[in-house]
């Protein structure tokens, strides 16, 4: 398995954030380096995943008009370790950035 950084980076400083903006290439490049990895796996049946079903999976996120917590995902937090750092949701908390919601609420791991 190749670990691609343990620095903490700022949303705003991912990939995942300039694929927010328009900006596709380090999302993409990314994508690349996570494929069978992290998505696209065989272990799981998912090896015949493409960047296109990543990219439209990523764009549904971005697009959607339901607000965060809202029914029928009312249980699902973005979830932060006692250090403040992100453990799951970063797709989420990039399409709120993206709307200019800066705070949430958030689990909190021991």
């Amino acid at each position: 398995m190749k670990i691609l950084s343990l620095k903490p980076t700022l949303i705003k400083d991912t990939p995942h954030f300039q694929y927010a903006m328009g900006n596709i290439k380090p999302y993409e490049e990314y994508l690349e380096k996570c494929k069978h990895i992290t998505w696209a796996r065989a272990a799981i049946n998912e090896e015949h995943l493409d960047m296109q079903y990543m990219f439209d999976k990523f764009d549904k996120i971005l697009n959607t008009t339901a607000a965060y917590l809202d029914s029928p995902h009312q249980d699902k937090y973005i979830i932060i370790n006692q250090q403040g750092q992100l453990i799951d949701g970063l797709h989420r908390s990039v399409a709120l950035l993206r709307s200019g919601i800066n705070i949430v609420p958030a689990a909190l791991t021991a």
